[in-house]
């Protein structure tokens, strides 16, 4: 907060003195609260996207974008923002279609009556589709006491987690099926799982 104090005087040597006080505002708005937050993966093309601009925010804009010209833009005129809170639910209305698969940007740009602008952004990931195999490999080599010595190799063309991967061996002989579950945590596109194959004497 600054004062200015003014003293004059007219040439019958009358003064008077005015004193005008102001406040210097350089700070912008703070955007923040991104959700989807900056580098998520999410699997809904319907999930509800968000951002704060700050309480002092006197204009607001959001733009979403994505893969194949996806683009929507709001401002703080909108019935998506409240209390300085952008909220869109992509899919609700035919003006915000569902997201497609890919990255989406969120930017948001705010302004206070100081004129004072940020902005700032997140990019987060869609994906709907599960997986698919692209290759199953099995070694069905039996050896001498039987103990896990086949392995059936399943490579996908996107990283899963080992641990939901499951496979049936159907037995075209005798009509029996055995399911197997791979194991382990660690996302890879390529899953091995170990099984016993039982031979007649």
């Amino acid at each position: 907060s600054y004062t200015l104090d003014v003293t004059a005087a007219d040439t019958a040597g009358n003064d008077d003195s005015t004193a005008v006080s102001f406040d210097v505002d350089t700070a912008a708005p703070s955007i923040s609260n991104f959700s989807p937050a900056d580098d998520a993966l999410v699997n809904d093309a319907t999930t509800e996207i968000s951002a704060d601009v700050g309480a002092d925010a006197d204009t607001a804009t959001l733009t979403i974008e994505g893969p194949d010209g996806y683009s929507v833009s709001f401002d703080e005129t909108d019935g998506v923002f409240t209390s300085n809170t952008f909220s869109v639910t992509p899919g609700t209305t035919t003006d915000v279609p569902e997201l497609p698969d890919g990255d989406i940007t969120v930017s948001a740009t705010a302004t206070d009556a100081q004129g004072n602008t940020a902005s700032d952004s997140a990019t987060f990931e869609v994906d709907t589709q599960g997986p698919t195999a692209t290759d199953i490999a099995a070694d069905f080599s039996v050896n001498s006491d039987n103990s896990d010595s086949e392995e059936i190799t399943v490579t996908f063309d996107e990283p899963v987690v080992p641990n939901t991967v499951t496979v049936d061996v159907n037995d075209a002989e005798d009509g029996d099926i055995t399911t197997l579950d791979g194991t382990g945590t660690d996302p890879t596109t390529t899953v091995t799982i170990p099984f016993d194959i039982t031979t007649d004497e």
